[in-house]
């Protein structure tokens, strides 16, 4: 029998929500959060803006086949929609070879996408480095024009400065100047001069020749140390010249008493000059104030003076290159005629050095095959001599003694040879005037001690590789 249940107990509260209802609510609760964070997401992105950074990628692409050149380069540019979609271009102009996409196609970093044709790339490419190519070589051919007139302007310069002309007045500044040095007669030591370059036929054969014809005056041959050897000295107010004994045996009508004639006019010979072997012995001296109506009216070239003290030159450079009245260059003659023999003093040293090279050559391979051949012809002495107890530094001094005894005779033999050609007389070019410069060889005591020398040198260096053969020769070896 079941027990009725007790319906006293049970009551209805009026203020408690139903449970259904509490659920509903909290659901709402929930989805109005959700929405608002959702709100709050969606206005931080409108905040941050529409613009989209966009990513410049370059890729190399390949050449079509068949052509050559470098790769090309596209870059991607354009407004990006929703972050899918490019536009592509090329950094340069070229046809279109081959296209590998079209519109919606999706393409990742590194895909090939087009093929342009380069072959008009290509051809700016090789003509711009033809044109480098030429532009080079004009270049190189510019520079050589321009050194090759910077040469001649220098030419010209010295010439120029050479052949400067110095007014009457200019010369009398100069002379009124108290440190230079006065002549016995009382009269300063300073000469005027005129500087040309004449023509004058040879003695021997056809032709002629460029030779110096200078302007002085009747102090000339005090101021540069000039000796008549024959004849007499020119008279002033007359045609006549005195000419340097080097070019006498060498040109025609310079005998004393010929005429030479130059600048239309004749011309008697008077005198014959010595001047110390220099350059002046090459020149023909007339009277300046005969010279200048001839050939550069009434101006010239040069002033040459001595000083009272030579020590003062530099004080007196100065003051005659600051004078502005007048424009000097003022040097000592002994740096005058080095700048004009630079370039040929270059040309004979370097064919001296190289024929001495060839020869100081030649010189040890005759020593070392000489040596070589004594070592082979005494190996059974060179034994006797190990044997009996001389060593091997000593076998090596004998042998370089010898080597140096032959190179000392020959060296005595090679100055004997050239002592004929002492005196013997030659020109050359002057380079700074073009004209002829006649000069004697000298065969100087100084000059035998050094080619002894430089002989017993070269003996000792062709000598000492035979003598090292024989100071290291095994005596059983060398008895055989």
């Amino acid at each position: 029998m079941s027990t009725a249940p007790d319906l006293s107990k049970l009551r209805i509260d009026r203020d408690q929500p139903a449970p259904a209802v509490t659920r509903a609510l909290k659901r709402a609760a929930w989805l109005a959060t959700a929405a608002l964070l959702l709100l709050g997401a969606f206005g931080l992105w409108l905040k941050r803006g529409s613009a989209v950074p966009v990513q410049v990628v370059t890729v190399s692409l390949g050449a079509p086949s068949g052509s050559s050149g470098a790769p090309v380069d596209v870059v991607a540019n354009g407004y990006v929609v929703a972050r899918t979609k490019a536009a592509v271009s090329a950094k340069i102009a070229g046809r279109l070879a081959s296209l590998y996409v079209s519109e919606g196609s999706r393409v990742a970093q590194g895909d090939v996408i087009a093929r342009l044709e380069n072959a008009d790339y290509a051809a700016a490419v090789a003509q711009a480095a033809a044109q480098v190519a030429t532009a080079r070589a004009t270049l190189i051919e510019l520079t050589a024009d321009r050194d090759e007139m910077q040469r001649e302007f220098n030419r010209i310069k010295a010439i120029h400065a050479e052949n400067a002309n110095l007014s009457r007045e200019t010369f009398h500044l100069i002379a009124a100047d108290p440190r230079i040095a006065s002549g016995p007669d009382g009269r300063a030591l300073i000469s005027p001069e005129v500087y040309v370059v004449i023509n004058i036929p040879r003695a021997e054969g056809a032709g002629i020749n460029n030779v110096v014809a200078r302007g002085v005056n009747e102090s000339a041959l005090a101021v540069r140390n000039v000796h008549l050897i024959a004849g007499r000295m020119f008279q002033s107010g007359r045609s006549e010249i005195i000419i340097g004994k080097k070019i006498v045996p060498r040109f025609a009508h310079t005998a004393l008493g010929d005429t030479l004639r130059f600048a239309s006019r004749d011309w008697v010979v008077v005198g014959h000059f010595d001047a110390g072997g220099s350059a002046l012995e090459s020149e023909v001296w007339g009277e300046n104030e005969q010279y200048m109506p001839v050939f550069r009216g009434d101006v010239f070239q040069s002033v040459t003076f001595r000083l009272r003290d030579p020590a003062a030159f530099d004080e007196v450079k100065r003051s005659l290159e600051g004078d502005r009245r007048m424009e000097l260059q003022v040097q000592r003659e002994s740096a005058f005629y080095a700048g004009q023999a630079g370039i040929l003093t270059g040309i004979l040293t370097f064919l001296a050095i190289m024929i001495t090279s060839v020869m100081a050559v030649g010189a040890v391979f005759g020593a070392i095959n000489t040596m070589y051949a004594a070592v082979s012809s005494r190996t059974p002495e060179i034994a006797v001599l190990l044997t009996v107890g001389f060593k091997p530094r000593s076998v090596l001094a004998s042998f370089l003694a010898e080597s140096a005894v032959i190179a000392f005779i020959g060296g005595i033999a090679g100055g004997l040879l050239a002592l004929p050609i002492n005196g013997v007389v030659t020109s050359t070019t002057n380079w700074a005037s073009f004209s002829e410069v006649a000069f004697a060889f000298r065969v100087t005591p100084g000059l035998l001690v050094g080619g002894v020398v430089f002989a017993v040198v070269m003996g000792l260096v062709g000598g000492f590789f035979p003598a090292w053969r024989a100071a290291r020769l095994q005596v059983v070896q060398a008895l055989r």
